[in-house]
């Protein structure tokens, strides 16, 4: 397999997932569904044409190795190990547009967090929240 050292330009949570393994069954399961678009907060993120490329790519190949019943000989110019080759090839492409695509969608949900958080610290200090947080606070004390 290749090298895997382009996972030090991801987030340390992906790398910490990916970290050790050579294949990580979440990839290898995004590069099996069709997805369109993911859902996340209620916001819905189309996923990239070089993405959904990416996953087609991975899906084809795993559709050849398993047509030939998982020969390590190409079908076609009879290469060995050609279509290792091609495996580790589409999901190392697949890894490297999906993680990005990830860390954009959880920068979003972040986003929207701290949006939240903010506006109810804005918030706080006004006279009907004020009553509201007391009445609340006061429900537990009888």
């Amino acid at each position: 397999p290749r090298s895997r050292q382009y996972r030090a330009q991801f987030a340390t949570a992906h790398r910490a997932v990916l970290g050790g393994v050579t294949y990580h069954e979440s990839v290898a399961r995004w590069g099996l569904e069709a997805k369109e678009s993911i859902t996340v907060n209620g916001e819905r993120h189309v996923l990239a044409p070089e993405l959904k490329l990416a996953a087609a790519h991975f899906r084809a190949v795993l559709a050849l190795l398993f047509s030939v019943n998982g020969c390590a000989t190409c079908p076609v110019c009879g290469t060995p190990g050609a279509l290792a080759a091609m495996f580790e090839c589409a999901y190392v492409n697949l890894e490297l547009v999906l993680v990005p695509f990830l860390q954009k969608v959880e920068g979003a949900a972040k986003q929207i967090l701290w949006d939240v958080a903010c506006a109810v610290q804005k918030n706080l200090a006004q006279p009907e929240v004020v009553k509201m947080l007391t009445a609340i606070r006061g429900c537990g004390d009888g």
